[in-house]
């Protein structure tokens, strides 16, 4: 089979096992999708007795109570998305989904679940939300023996068992990734990380000192920023009168915050940074991006969850925005997301490259030689900072935090080199992390990948071995053809049985053809007295009630005759539409 054309399905191989043989979707699948019995979503019910299977990935689409609409043929079925090419095998009671929905019922060739398989396995062109039963129609399917088929679906069933619970044991640990990274983060800033060094350590500077310190320092640098104005300015101060203009950062309320180690002190971000962002007017008025300007712009989805993130930036030309010095990142600045979903998270900008800052993201600058940038990032990305810096978010419709706010946020301050070890554990720690994690996105990408290559090792025939006694594929599929063929003939005939038309419906053809008993028509007619009435002699033959007038009449004119075939079996027989007797 061509399986270059883009029209039809494609197989993982052209060359079938001997024993194998294609069949086309008309004798694989029932199109048994009714127009009438469907559902629109907007009247799924979140509960109820009958599911409602549409397209969607999910196995179950809604609910509804409607008997009226529930499906009624046999089960199991297997649902197609015309529109999505999802795949789902269906064997409960369900109601039809809206549009896009396709109910096919595997024919008496096909086990169900063979047949399940090999729709998964079966690659279609991929035409967007357009149609796609189209292709799913012209497609030839490989077909091996029945009872090959029974083995390879139970073989896949055996290795999907397998492969979910492992998916299930992946899947489950991200999230515990998750746990331990917050609870490494939470003992750093109790001081458990570093208790032995303390203990190792115990001139230790008091906390009280260490803020003393602190709040000269910012003293100093206020002082020093006032003087490079005045002098830019071509002003000199006649005496010390300017530094009473001196605002000292407000005093951190510790009633409600968590006891600190020996040696640490609360202080605020305020009182260690300079807090900024680029104002909505400035942006607007100034701001253009050009794809090729030469400065990347940081924007709030650069603060990660877990730190910075590259993303496809948007550009300006550094030479557009000089104006706006205090806007430009050159690394080691912590950002924080002051408004939207990801209100409170937080990422320093890598050294190494040049920045802007972009809306809806505000600058940490550190200014102080006794707190470390990366201090300030972990601090704030622990439970204990973000909890602190969460309880300033005003409670809106759109969640936001101001610079006012995030110059109030508490901060925990060890020492100096405290500090260094902490952020040096948590980055051991991290590095551990981001290994496991990164093991198990390969895992996860192998273990699709495997489940894929199941389905494709066995429909190349490799899954399980062939059985010799089996009745080749081939074989089944002439006999159907051959039913078929006779069966479309005699439609041609278009003969009325009084005022009765026999029905003969293609999946009673399928399971007449897999029948191997055969009985010739003597061996019916022998045990009966021909004294019978019609209907006795037809119950006592065994068949249904509707071909009884079909059925006298066909013995009529055998008996008559004399031309009865020993060698026609019954089954076949009772298909025939006969001319009127």
């Amino acid at each position: 089979m061509d399986s270059s054309n883009k029209d039809k399905g494609v197989w993982p191989s052209d060359k079938l096992p001997f024993t194998w043989a294609w069949a086309p979707m008309d004798l694989v699948f029932n199109n048994e999708t009714s127009s009438n019995r469907k559902l629109k979503q907007k009247k799924y019910l979140p509960e109820g007795r009958i599911a409602v299977i549409d397209q969607g990935q999910e196995l179950v689409g809604g609910y509804t109570n409607d008997d009226n609409i529930a499906f009624t043929g046999e089960l199991p079925v297997i649902i197609f998305g015309d529109h999505t090419r999802c795949v789902k095998y269906i064997d409960f009671p369900f109601a039809q989904g809206a549009d896009g929905v396709k109910v096919l019922s595997p024919t008496s060739l096909v086990d169900p679940k063979f047949s399940y398989y090999s729709l998964l396995t079966l690659s279609l062109p991929d035409k967007g939300y357009s149609r796609h039963f189209k292709f799913l129609k012209e497609t030839q399917f490989p077909i091996p023996s029945l009872p090959e088929q029974k083995r390879i679906a139970k073989k896949i069933d055996a290795l999907q068992s397998r492969s979910s619970k492992a998916r299930k044991a992946l899947e489950a640990i991200p999230p515990l990734l998750d746990k331990f990274r917050q609870s490494v983060l939470s003992s750093a800033f109790r001081g458990d990380l570093t208790a032995d060094w303390r203990a190792q350590n115990p001139d230790i500077e008091p906390a009280e000192k260490l803020l003393e310190r602190i709040r000269k320092e910012r003293r100093k640098r206020w002082e020093e920023d006032e003087l490079a104005k005045m002098k830019a300015k071509g002003q000199t101060p006649k005496d010390d009168k300017w530094k009473k203009k001196y605002k000292e950062p407000e005093p951190v309320d510790t009633t409600d915050l968590p006891g600190l180690p020996e040696g640490w002190c609360w202080t605020t971000i305020d009182t260690i940074a300079f807090v900024t962002k680029l104002a909505g007017f400035e942006y607007t008025k100034y701001v253009t991006y050009d794809p090729n300007g030469d400065l990347p712009v940081i924007k709030a989805e650069n603060a990660g969850k877990y730190g910075f993130k590259e993303t496809d930036f948007s550009f300006v030309q550094s030479e557009s925005v000089t104006h706006l010095t205090r806007s430009f990142l050159k690394g080691g600045e912590v950002l924080m997301t002051f408004v939207g979903a990801g209100v409170g998270q937080v990422a320093m900008v890598p050294e190494g490259q040049q920045y802007f800052l972009g809306p809806n993201i505000a600058m940490i600058r550190n200014e102080s030689s006794f707190v470390l940038p990366r201090y300030i990032e972990l601090f704030l990305r622990s439970p204990l900072g973000f909890g602190l810096a969460m309880s300033f978010v005003k409670a809106v419709a759109q969640p936001s935090l101001s610079m006012k706010t995030i110059r109030k946020i508490p901060i925990a301050i060890p020492p100096i080199k405290e500090q260094k070890i902490i952020v040096s554990n948590l980055s051991q720690y991290n590095d551990i992390i981001e290994e496991v994690g990164s093991i198990i996105t390969t895992l996860k990408e192998k273990h699709l990948t495997l489940d894929q290559s199941i389905l494709s090792k066995a429909f190349r025939g490799e899954l399980v071995p062939q059985d010799p006694n089996d009745e080749p594929a081939s074989v089944l599929l002439e006999r159907i053809k051959q039913e078929m063929a006779s069966l479309e003939a005699e439609k041609k005939q278009k003969v009325k049985v009084g005022k009765k038309k026999t029905v003969i419906r293609k999946k009673e053809v399928f399971a007449m053809a897999k029948k191997k008993e055969r009985r010739p028509l003597v061996e019916v007619l022998q045990p009966h007295s021909s004294g019978l009435s019609p209907e006795k002699l037809f119950q006592q033959a065994g068949f249904d009630e509707y071909l009884v007038d079909e059925f006298y009449i066909e013995l009529k004119n055998e008996v008559v005759s004399g031309n009865i075939i020993e060698d026609r079996p019954d089954q076949e027989r009772v298909l025939l539409r006969l001319n009127a007797a």
